[in-house]
């Protein structure tokens, strides 16, 4: 089973793979230690380290074997990434696999509507 990250839209969301273009939002969320408070990784100790990140993250999705499937999760009315939502450890033989999730955390504790 291959799974391929495309885009997902609802009224107010698009999921969509990330682009470098991301970068700022993606530093703006990821920065807050209170975000990593229940993922799994710690805060990177400067922009370039968050650079290095997500452009491994936007080559992963070209790989053969295990692709990257992680999806931008863009608010938008405002057209900004505010987290992400990633499909983990694949099961193919029982047909499971994990999905993690992370939001800006401003979002997740203003009871947001998405």
């Amino acid at each position: 089973m291959k799974i391929k990250v495309v885009n997902i839209e609802t009224e107010r969301l698009l999921l969509r793979q990330y682009v470098m273009e991301d970068l700022d939002d993606y530093v703006e969320y990821r920065s807050n230690p209170k975000y990593h408070e229940f993922l799994p990784g710690k805060p990177r100790a400067n922009k370039e380290e968050y650079r290095k990140g997500l452009e491994k993250l936007v080559k992963g999705y070209n790989k053969h074997k295990e692709p990257e499937m992680t999806w931008a999760i863009v608010l938008k009315k405002e057209n900004k990434v505010v987290g992400s939502v990633s499909v983990e450890d694949v099961f193919e033989e029982h047909k499971l696999c994990e999905i993690g999730w992370g939001i800006k955390r401003k979002l997740s504790q203003a009871r947001h509507r998405f």
